[in-house]
């Protein structure tokens, strides 16, 4: 499956609904700019190219803008922020839904109060958010597992165990994209082991360390979210590169870096600065032409050695905002 041409279709038709319905930012200018709020459940440098794409949206099309989330993963956190967030008024709210269940209530309170409410990067429709930006998690990672498996076969290996971490279960994406994962592998001769490794470098490392040692004949590693970015360390540190297929989600530095250097087969990025700049535009077209926001997938984009110094360059340009008080 081509999920990079699908994804290109869905963004291409999105941008021209932008061309000729978003408008300019001059229709607020004898008004207040409204305004939207993000919320996640953590800051960390997943995020920077989602602000990045909020601020340059919003820019764009004269609205007044403030991304909010916890320093380390909350969901909770998340949830009050929302509450916290709605008080203040704003015309939109965009949440990654972290949890399946913590924002329902929420969610139908805004909207009962006339707010925007839209999902970006993880997705509860059950929530009722009136539309989402993001990738489709499962679809997402079932072609990761494919990338792997064709990796695998590349090797000449056939059977073994592959290790699948992710940061904690509950999260909403993360065990959308494990599920994806192990329904691609759940028909071949390879064994899937489930690991929740932590959240920090130091906890992620070492559970890794320890799964390693206690599952036999480990032929791939793969993470389903930013933390993976410590498989590459992992890899380093036991003269792994090379031996096993290895793979992550998200495109940091590290991860990248890693790509460059041996340490890591390749990445999954879900074009997080669309998920930032898109429901802005949902939001602009929901309140001056009345318009139901739809749900766009930002696709799986793969980074490897073929096309991994183009993308550096690309994601280089939000360094600048990860320098400026972005949260």
């Amino acid at each position: 499956m081509n999920f990079g041409r699908h994804a290109r279709r869905t963004i291409l038709s999105a941008t021209a609904v932008i061309a000729v319905m978003a408008g300019s930012p001059g229709a607020y200018a004898a008004d207040a700019k409204p305004k939207i709020v993000f919320v996640s459940p953590v800051t960390n440098d997943f995020f920077i190219p989602v602000a990045a794409g909020l601020k340059a949206a919003a820019e764009q099309y004269g609205w007044d803008y403030q991304f909010l989330g916890p320093p380390t993963y909350d969901a909770a956190k998340e949830a009050d922020l929302m509450l916290t967030s709605m008080r203040t008024k704003p015309d939109a709210i965009a949440v990654a839904f972290a949890d399946a269940e913590a924002f329902k209530k929420p969610v139908q309170d805004a909207l009962a109060a006339g707010i925007i409410v839209l999902g970006y990067n993880t997705d509860v429709p059950s929530t009722g958010r009136l539309g989402y930006v993001g990738q489709d998690n499962v679809t997402a990672g079932k072609s990761a597992a494919e990338r792997v498996l064709s990796l695998l076969q590349g090797k000449g290996v056939s059977k073994g165990t592959i290790i699948l971490v992710t940061q904690n279960f509950g999260n909403v994406a993360q065990d959308q994209r494990m599920k994806g994962f192990q329904n691609a592998i759940a028909n071949t001769p390879f064994k899937v082991t489930v690991l929740a490794a932590g959240t920090t470098d130091a906890q992620y490392i070492g559970s890794l360390e320890a799964q390693f040692r206690a599952v036999p004949e480990v032929v791939a590693i793969f993470g389903v979210d930013v933390m993976s970015k410590d498989i590459a360390t992992f890899v380093e540190k036991n003269k792994l590169s090379g031996k096993l297929v290895s793979g992550g989600w998200n495109q940091t530095d590290v991860h990248l870096d890693a790509i460059k250097s041996g340490l890591m087969d390749f990445t999954v990025g879900p074009n997080p600065f669309l998920q930032g700049y898109f429901p802005v535009v949902l939001a602009q077209l929901r309140k001056v032409y009345g318009y139901a926001p739809v749900s766009i997938d930002t696709g799986a984009e793969f980074v490897d050695k073929s096309n991994v110094d183009e993308i550096a360059a690309r994601e280089a340009k939000w360094k600048e905002v990860a320098k400026t008080r972005w949260h």
